[in-house]
């Protein structure tokens, strides 16, 4: 967790001074090593104690997500008089929720068909 929390310190302190080209090759390279790692392992990472509460936290965060996806799209959309740029914002927040919400409903459906 502390290597997460430093890369990504560093990645945005190099986006914020404008190195996207590097900041870029230290997330690609972040991601090999952590396939590497993964696949050096001898044991398994996980077991289904973790996989379930896994399962149940990434629940919670979509759904507040996607209430607060909603809430602030539904709130830029009846603030459209301000500024046109409200309603705008609104509707692509608002779309992005549906988008993310079908994308959980397939993907959903496909994995209680499949044997796992």
């Amino acid at each position: 967790m502390l290597m997460v929390i430093l890369l990504t310190i560093a990645i945005a302190i190099l986006v914020s001074t404008g190195n996207y080209i590097l900041s870029l090759i230290i997330f690609i390279a972040a991601i090999a090593f952590e396939f590497l790692m993964r696949k050096k392992a001898n044991f398994p990472l996980t077991d289904e104690r973790l996989d379930a509460i896994g399962g149940k936290a990434s629940r919670i965060v979509l759904v507040t997500f996607a209430l607060l996806l909603a809430a602030t799209g539904i709130i830029l959309i009846s603030l459209r008089n301000m500024s046109p740029y409200c309603l705008i914002i609104g509707n692509i927040l608002i779309g992005i929720e549906s988008a993310m919400m079908l994308l959980y409903a397939i993907l959903f459906k496909y994995y209680s068909r499949k044997k796992i």
